[in-house]
């Protein structure tokens, strides 16, 4: 989609939306300082129970480490446990996506590199205790250079798709699993975030997806390398049909960093709500931080509107 008629179809809902009664949402954020891990201790996080013990824990690259989940429903506390990251690849520029891909039931992880690959690791261990084994013959991909891999079950089929921001060409590029779990068939697809312009991806864009104006569908915060910084697009069409519109109102109260290394979205505080990571170099700093967001949720009514209804209003 060209940038004009991106920026029309953004006007057309605009107006739909006014006329309608309906308005866009907006997600209030509290920045939890007790949350964040100690400052330069890896970029790019990602988090997943890797321990078993139904509390999400946290991976950064970089330089590999984890941080165990001693807190409770309060929030996170971590200490480290290097123990988890032996065997993964150290890799130029990398970018981790923890995710049960296989969903046996223990977290498995997606690498991406400099080099435009997008490696699979399989958990052989436990879901107390994660071993990590690359399988190729499950998933492989080399394209572009600097992917930064995430997951989400697009379609509602009840698997994990693939998503991996790259860079040359910048891009989003979705792998459709039309298989099962256990036996995955891959399916590329380039045009399923069409809508949204290329100048607001950024490089090496770090997708993370999670429904938070709770309308029942996903919503996409994209944490590119450089040179855009965060954005978040509320999905405005019905179920496997989305329409990505930009409404950084779903980050009120969130700072975000000048340069953003990766961010993740998962539930840190047992509300339902998936709260916030996020890493860069913040205004003023030059070195990369991680910090914390809580989701204090929507503040505003949420009501759906899809693109055949901005469609018909506009014919």
């Amino acid at each position: 989609m060209t940038t004009t008629r991106w920026l029309f179809t953004a006007c057309l809902l605009c107006l739909a939306l006014h006329g309608s009664g309906a308005s866009a949402s907006t997600v209030s954020w509290t920045e939890m300082p007790n949350w964040a891990t100690p400052p330069s201790l890896g970029t790019r996080p990602t988090v997943a129970d890797l321990n078993g013990d139904g509390r999400p824990d946290l991976m950064v690259a970089g330089y590999w480490h984890g941080f165990r989940n001693d807190g409770g429903c309060s929030g996170p506390f971590w200490s480290l446990a290097d123990e988890w990251c032996v065997g993964l690849p150290i890799l130029v520029a990398t970018c981790p996506e923890l995710c049960d891909l296989d969903d046996d039931g223990d977290a498995d992880i997606l690498v991406g590199g400099w080099y435009g690959e997008v490696l699979f690791y399989e958990n052989t261990g436990t879901p107390q205790s994660p071993v990590w084994m690359r399988n190729d013959a499950y998933f492989y991909h080399q394209w572009s250079n600097s992917r930064a891999p995430g997951s989400a079950d697009l379609d509602g089929d009840g698997d994990l798709d693939i998503v991996s921001g790259s860079t040359n060409p910048v891009a989003l590029l979705v792998h459709w699993n039309d298989g099962t779990p256990a036996s995955p068939i891959w399916r590329e697809d380039t045009t399923f975030f069409s809508d949204i312009p290329l100048s607001w991806l950024g490089h090496s864009t770090d997708p993370n997806f999670a429904d938070l104006d709770e309308d029942g569908d996903l919503d996409l915060v994209t944490a590119p390398n450089w040179p855009a910084i965060m954005h978040a697009f509320e999905n405005a069409g019905p179920g496997s049909n989305p329409m990505w519109v930009p409404n950084d109102d779903l980050l009120m109260g969130v700072e975000r960093p000048e340069r953003p290394y990766g961010a993740a979205l998962r539930d840190l505080n047992c509300d339902g709500r998936a709260d916030l990571i996020v890493s860069g170099r913040f205004a003023g700093s030059s070195v990369s931080e991680t910090r914390c967001y809580r989701n204090d949720g929507p503040v505003t009514a949420v009501e759906s509107v899809t693109w055949g209804r901005v469609k018909a209003l506009f014919r």
